[in-house]
């Protein structure tokens, strides 16, 4: 069904210092919303379409460049961007390995969640293992990405328009411009966002092996992009361009409603089961060994110690800061949201896992790396009567106890 998706990416204009904004222009498909936001990128190859999975790199048609940026520049300088000639195709350099397989339950933004981590994997056959020559010298840097579990950016519209205005969690239903938030759902579906580098990797030469065969990676932390998320280009952070509050702290603004959202954090607590459950996890040689981001397999930490640390803290981050609309809150408060009733979870679950009663004790599950993570929602009252944050629809106010961890042995992947 996806075949039948032809997608390309259009250069409207530049995402803030990162000087990049892509929209897609989509064909004629008849896929279902299921199908259709697994991959908004296709590749021609031999006149067919394939879509990004299986851990693939997606591949665009090529272009005649020259020709086309100097049309290109001609037709903006006139103000013209309905042109073809601004229509470019583009080629993701690479995607994400992370610890989230699900958009609900994500960070808003990932430093937020500063132990959540991920892996960036750069497509060898595109550029080189020298492209990151030195970026190691950087602490931080910015990826350039695509929601591509996306099922709102690019539907077609009976006026043409996307819509301008969303609904913020923090507002309890109250509409902004779109522009002036940080949702997914826009017309261009690309998204940028900073984490940590903690390591890159980059294999030894081998002999009779070829440069463009040998795969590297990027270790980042402080991430909030789900696994799978194709990339579209990685920059260093650097202050002095990145940061305005650096050299312009009095003309920094942002609404109340923000700034009070950032402030706030749901109290996490575990159950003693729990905090034992996860320590086996760790600490047992064969599921410790199957943690891809945590423990001394993950490469990540000196001992499986410091990983169940790690995994323990990024636990509480991300649930903490788990804010949703009314509607996703009010399932939560309920026990109703299950994330193993998502073929991205499911398909990694046992049969004991997938017939647990996580239903019948209306608890909610959140899935992290190799874990899931079972708790309740306590619902509160607002607590600050001043606060711009609708607590009583977002649930910030609400309390958190982890109940059950389970492991979730690896089936497979669902990018």
């Amino acid at each position: 069904m996806m075949d039948k998706i032809s997608t390309k990416l259009t250069v409207l204009s530049l995402i803030s210092s990162l000087g990049l904004a892509v929209a897609y222009q989509l064909g004629k498909h008849s896929a279902s919303n299921d199908a259709f936001i697994q991959s908004n990128v296709t590749k021609k190859n031999g006149g067919k379409h394939s879509n990004y999975k299986n851990g693939k790199i997606i591949k665009a048609p090529s272009t005649s460049t020259c020709t086309q940026h100097s049309h290109e520049e001609e037709n903006i300088n006139n103000g013209d961007l309905n042109s073809s000639s601004n229509t470019i195709t583009m080629q993701p350099i690479g995607k994400i390995s992370s610890v989230y397989r699900l958009c609900v339950g994500t960070p808003r933004q990932g430093l937020l969640a500063p132990n959540s981590r991920g892996r960036i994997d750069l497509d060898p056959t595109m550029i080189s293992h020298e492209s990151v020559l030195d970026l190691d010298k950087f602490s931080h840097l910015w990826i350039v990405f695509v929601f591509h579990l996306n099922s709102i950016s690019g539907k077609n519209r009976k006026d043409g328009q996307f819509p301008a205005k969303i609904k913020p969690p923090a507002l309890g239903g109250k509409r902004v411009g779109i522009f002036a938030t940080r949702t997914p759902h826009r017309p261009n579906p690309v998204g940028f966002t900073l984490c940590k580098i903690d390591r890159i990797v980059i294999p030894e030469k081998k002999r009779g092996v070829k440069a463009k065969n040998q795969k590297y990676s990027i270790y980042v932390s402080g991430l909030d992009l789900v696994d799978g998320t194709p990339v579209i280009d990685i920059k260093p952070y650097v202050p002095y361009y990145d940061s305005v509050e650096e050299f312009h702290v009095s003309e920094v603004r942002i609404p109340q409603w923000v700034s009070d959202g950032l402030d706030k954090r749901r109290l996490v607590s575990f159950l003693p089961e729990a905090e034992e459950q996860l320590t086996n996890i760790m600490t047992d040689a064969v599921t410790g060994s199957q943690m891809k981001f945590y423990g001394v397999s993950s490469g990540r930490d000196p001992t499986n110690e410091e990983g169940l640390k790690s995994i323990k803290s990024c636990i509480e981050e991300v649930l903490s800061v788990d804010v949703r609309s009314s509607y996703q809150t009010g399932k939560a408060r309920k026990g109703k949201f299950q994330a193993e009733k998502a073929i991205r979870v499911s398909s990694l679950l046992s049969e004991e896992d997938k017939s647990s009663d996580v239903k019948e004790e209306k608890m909610c599950t959140q899935q992290l790396d190799s874990l899931l993570i079972k708790y309740l929602v306590v619902a509160h009252e607002q607590v600050e009567t001043n606060s711009a944050v609708d607590t009583s629809g977002s649930g910030a106010d609400d309390s958190i106890i982890v109940q059950k961890i389970s492991f979730m042995p690896s089936k497979g992947e669902t990018n």
